[in-house]
């Protein structure tokens, strides 16, 4: 969504662009094209749809977004100045390393994903071990936009016109980001409604996406429900105030023992009125776990509820409802469980 929502608006900002594909892609070749005199490399054409405040009526347009597959031996992939990693949580250090020997010094690796505190840890541990940990940067950012592709689109069987993806922007959000470079470049779309935001700022916005995902992403999965549904399970009130209470506990020692500060941002009834109103805003939501166990995908419940187990023995906190929900959602792909009530 974000390449093919920019270049909506800026189409000739294509050379400076080109989305990474893994070789797991690689039998996607026959949906791209090869352009030598426009685009050094292959393209995709995007159908892009965007919903219009909260009924069912989508506007749509077609960008061609420049591609290439990530392989040893690929020049056309260029130098890399700014690397924007959007996979999923437990991909991201694999996909990343790929790359590496494209990255510019001093280049911006910029996280927009999922459990991105957590993502972080393990990225600057893969940097230290390749040794160029010095020689990159680590942005943050988040992003509450909500998108999904959607194959039951009609596509344009011409081949000029045909659409690899059809991409679907369901629900305005807000994508925010701690480098003002990087923020200046998504600010070509004013669709994404992206902000620059201070360092210290993006920390509390990602313990407070990471205290809602806590709760919506393992109930949803476990509960087998949109976001607005996880209210209404026997016992699931209860649970949510026992992950958050840990959340809370565990983020605001973090907070002193990290920046010195020591004060009620993350307080239990703070963090619980945030969460319900995040489910409240998107209660016709699919989460992405949900989704995740559907599709017999690994799941990110490492880097949420885990990311909070792990600073809980650092700091010596119990977390025992974010331990159960870990081994929970664990179970239900390695056992094949079905509703899970808790």
């Amino acid at each position: 969504m974000l390449s093919s929502s920019i270049l909506d608006q800026v189409p000739e900002y294509a050379p400076y662009m080109k989305m990474l594909l893994r070789p797991k892609h690689e039998c996607r070749l026959d949906e791209m094209y090869y352009q030598s005199r426009k685009v050094n490399g292959y393209f995709m054409n995007i159908s892009l749809f965007r919903r219009h405040n909260y009924d069912d009526i989508y506007t749509s347009s077609k960008v061609k977004v420049p591609c290439e597959l990530i392989r040893p031996g690929n020049m056309k992939i260029g130098r890399i100045k700014n690397l924007i990693v959007t996979t999923k949580a437990p991909d991201v250090v694999k996909a990343t390393k790929v790359v590496l020997p494209y990255l510019e010094k001093k280049s911006k690796i910029v996280l927009l994903c999922n459990g991105a505190l957590a993502v972080r840890e393990e990225l600057i541990s893969a940097l230290k071990v390749a040794g160029i940990y010095s020689e990159v940067n680590i942005i943050l950012g988040s992003i509450t936009h909500g998108s999904h592709q959607d194959v039951c689109r009609i596509k344009d069987s011409s081949k000029d016109e045909r659409s690899s993806y059809n991409v679907v922007h369901a629900g305005n959000g807000n994508l925010y980001v701690e480098s003002q470079s990087i923020a200046s470049v998504f600010q070509l779309s004013d669709s994404l409604s992206c902000e620059y935001t201070s360092s210290k700022e993006m920390e509390d916005i990602l313990w407070d996406k990471l205290a809602a995902n806590c709760v919506i992403n393992p109930l949803t999965a476990l509960f087998r429900c949109n976001n607005g549904d996880i209210l209404q399970h026997e016992n699931s009130r209860s649970t949510l105030q026992s992950i958050l209470k840990e959340v809370s506990e565990v983020a605001t020692r973090h907070r002193k023992e990290a920046f010195g500060l020591d004060d009620e941002r993350f307080s239990y009834d703070r963090l619980n009125n945030f969460v319900e109103n995040v489910i409240n805003l998107t209660a016709n939501n699919k989460s992405s776990m949900l989704q995740d166990i559907e599709n017999c995908r690994s799941t990110e419940i490492e880097y949420l509820n885990g990311f909070v187990c792990k600073l809980g023995r650092k700091y010596g906190i119990p977390t025992l409802k974010n331990d159960e929900l870990r081994e929970s959602v664990s179970d239900l792909l390695t056992t094949g469980s079905q509703d899970v009530d808790r």
